[in-house]
């Protein structure tokens, strides 16, 4: 028997937040040790009724290497992206008083893409290769498909 593979695979459409310490980079000139930090708002697929506005949710975003160097670059805040991810869970540890704090769940990135409107159906770029930049299909559409 093989054994069991569980499919962790997210992908949003998201802000990048404008407010202070949503984004911050470690180690930005190296392409291996590059960490980012960085805040998603992300819209929910519903709004309440007599809501003008859709309700979003702040979600913590790790990007690392080139990826992370990619969208501290290209993704000022206020940017719109959309990025394929996984969900992972940071390490429990024990704090001074000897208690168990438990790791946070966080947004793993593992590609990020131009989703703005700057261009007919938007640029895309994949982490694995910085010059290539193929049309983001999904960028084109008018409503929300997320």
């Amino acid at each position: 028997r093989k054994p069991h593979m569980a499919l962790n695979k997210v992908i949003l459409q998201a802000k990048i937040p404008n407010f202070e310490n949503a984004v911050k980079i470690f180690n930005e000139n190296d392409d291996k040790k590059a960490v980012l930090m960085l805040k998603l708002d992300v819209k929910r697929n519903w709004k309440p009724e007599g809501e003008q506005y859709y309700p979003s949710d702040i979600l913590d975003a790790k990007a690392f290497g080139k990826t992370a160097q990619f969208i501290y670059k290209y993704f000022p805040a206020g940017s719109d992206i959309m990025i394929d991810a996984e969900l992972r869970k940071g390490d429990n540890y024990e704090n001074d008083k000897g208690e168990t704090v438990y790791g946070q769940m966080y947004v793993h990135i593992n590609n990020a893409y131009f989703a703005g409107s700057k261009g007919e159906g938007g640029e895309s770029k994949s982490s694995s290769t910085p010059t290539a930049r193929p049309t983001n299909p999904l960028a084109a559409k008018k409503r929300s498909i997320i």
